[in-house]
């Protein structure tokens, strides 16, 4: 939430300013604000920190040490003038370096400084705020879609149920059994009538539903989903 960073900047002695901007925040010149000079001859000129300038790897043995001659008082006090408490700022560079030093610590040697940046304590208590705020809001979002979708989940659902008992048809209570050649032959020998003008297959089509109406009717247990008839017979099973 804070936001703090450091900027770093380098230029050219000759060039007469350095200018420091902080990407968020605003510059904070103390202890922990440092500068120095890095000789023209040094093989890299984007350094922040006098370690860098001398480490191994950048091979700068031999090269003069300008940040030694170079007026860290005058540059810290312009810097604290010009910077401090600011977004931005622009530093006059010039004069840091005594009369007879290094030539490479002259106009085309570089200056470096690296400070803070950092957030105000009423933005950052604002910034708080406005990140509690942005959480709320999001567990809020989850919560509302959570509970939308469910809801509109169960209303499809019941949508479905309620078409589904309006497009009922036959072929939901259609009912595929074996019938076994015993009970055929049964049929056969105590009733089927030959001198009756339907057909056999029919006459043993309508004995099966007679049968299994008679059978649904008084064996099986009902629910009690309908009103049960008046004068206290049981439910008619009627099948097509």
């Amino acid at each position: 939430m804070g936001g703090a960073s450091n900027v770093c900047a380098q230029k050219k002695v000759r060039t007469g300013l350095l200018s420091l901007t902080c990407g968020s925040g605003l510059l904070v010149i103390d202890d922990l604000t440092v500068g120095g000079m890095i000789s023209s001859n040094a093989k890299q000129s984007f350094h922040c920190l006098e370690e860098s300038i001398w480490a191994p790897e950048n091979e700068n043995k031999g090269v003069a040490n300008c940040t030694s001659t170079f007026d860290q008082d005058t540059f810290k006090a312009r810097l604290s003038e010009k910077c401090h408490g600011k977004k931005q700022c622009t530093v006059d560079i010039t004069g840091l370096q005594p009369s007879g030093a290094e030539p490479s610590c002259g106009d085309e040697a570089f200056i470096y400084a690296q400070s803070s940046c950092q957030i105000p304590e009423d933005t950052t208590v604002l910034r708080k705020i406005f990140g509690l705020l942005v959480g709320c809001v999001g567990v809020f979002v989850y919560l509302f879609t959570a509970i939308y979708y469910d809801y509109m989940k169960t209303v499809q659902m019941l949508k479905y149920v309620d078409w589904d008992v309006k497009t009922i048809s036959a072929g939901d209570y259609t009912v595929e059994f074996d019938i076994a050649a015993e009970v055929f032959q049964f049929w056969k020998k105590y009733y089927l009538d030959e001198t009756n003008q339907l057909s056999e297959n029919t006459q043993f089509k309508l004995y099966i539903q007679t049968e299994l109406e008679k059978r649904l009717t008084y064996n099986v247990e009902h629910q009690d989903f309908e009103d049960k008839p008046s004068d206290g017979s049981p439910y008619k099973v009627k099948i097509s």
